[in-house]
């Protein structure tokens, strides 16, 4: 008689009203008299799509998103782009998936966006885009001559191309307007950069960027080189008034981020990173745990029940250090 109370309004409700459904028996049509007082114990709950390797059509991420509502799920990071291709139509540089995509089949035009962004709004989940760089950019390049670093014999996917060049002043302005259109599309107020898996072979064999290393003191210090550009990165999203996350090798590489950067962990010692990270005030999010590709014989659900994104903690890490954890 006392219905549902929802504490966390709309999507609370909603969350409520799922709860409500499982429960009525599909033989007779009748509910059991129950009292459930129920509370997320996340904030973040995700699942990520790589439409770049995996191109995924807007019928199929809907049956995606609507399924994530049924067991809570409230965030799709959505890894737009990657080396294999680039399906995001963009509207400042329509060449990106002009030339970058799979074919003219495989892209999303900015209304299949808004439309993939609606249907999982009405479901309860929230869109979070990611664009990955400096690595992960090689179907960038068909597009933008320069932008990435020129390595015959050492570049990504036995291509003669390897990162971005950061140290090529013109592919800032291209970055910077990017971001702006996707966070300006996508209404979350979130943007994942990306950060991961910069090989610095392609930067070591490329005789400009060895020239510019030497100018500015860091000769043979890649990690420097790539601190370099994502400082320029950040600066950028700072002044287009939006939250972002990235990958943990931004933080563990010393990057001078800021208190309310994201550390999304996906690499095994993924609990140090929790430890030191949350100490420093960041916010955390797990993916190590959950890979669903990787697929061994067995029973593969027992451990990603297993995995506890708190276990890191002991009896005397803080209660506000803990809820750092999303």
């Amino acid at each position: 008689s006392s219905g549902i109370n929802a504490e966390y309004g709309v999507f609370g409700a909603m969350r409520g009203l799922e709860t409500f459904s499982q429960m009525v028996s599909t033989y007779n049509y009748t509910i059991p008299c129950v009292d459930i007082e129920d509370f997320p114990r996340y904030k973040f709950r995700g699942f990520m799509v790589d439409t770049s390797r995996h191109y995924l059509s807007v019928p199929i991420l809907k049956h995606l998103i609507t399924a994530a509502s049924w067991t809570k799920l409230n965030i799709l990071h959505w890894h737009l782009v990657d080396d294999p291709s680039f399906p995001y139509c963009s509207t400042t540089y329509p060449e990106l998936c002009e030339k970058g995509a799979y074919s003219p089949d495989h892209v999303y035009s900015q209304e299949d966006v808004l439309d993939v962004i609606l249907h999982a709004y009405r479901h309860g989940v929230i869109v979070i885009p990611e664009l990955d760089t400096p690595g992960h950019t090689l179907s960038w390049g068909h597009a933008l001559p320069g932008f990435l670093t020129h390595c015959p014999h050492h570049g990504n996917i036995g291509s003669d191309y390897g990162p971005i060049d950061p140290t090529n002043e013109a592919v800032y302005p291209v970055v910077r307007n990017l971001i702006k259109e996707v966070t300006t599309l996508f209404p979350s107020n979130f943007i994942h950069l990306g950060g991961d898996e910069v090989h610095y072979g392609c930067w070591r064999n490329n005789e400009n960027i060895t020239a510019w290393m030497a100018s500015h003191n860091i000769s043979g210090d890649y990690e420097s080189l790539e601190r370099y550009y994502e400082t320029k990165l950040l600066n950028i999203v700072s002044t287009l008034n939006t939250n972002y996350i990235v990958w943990e090798e931004v933080y563990q590489h010393k990057l001078a981020i800021l208190p309310q950067t994201i550390i999304h962990a996906w690499l095994p010692k993924w609990k140090q990173v929790f430890l030191n990270a949350t100490s420093e005030g960041h916010r955390c999010i797990l993916s190590a745990c959950w890979y669903l590709n990787r697929i061994s014989y067995g029973e593969d659900w027992r451990k990603f029940y297993q995995c506890d994104p708190r276990s890191p903690f002991n009896a005397s890490t803080t209660w506000e250090q803990q809820q750092l954890v999303l």
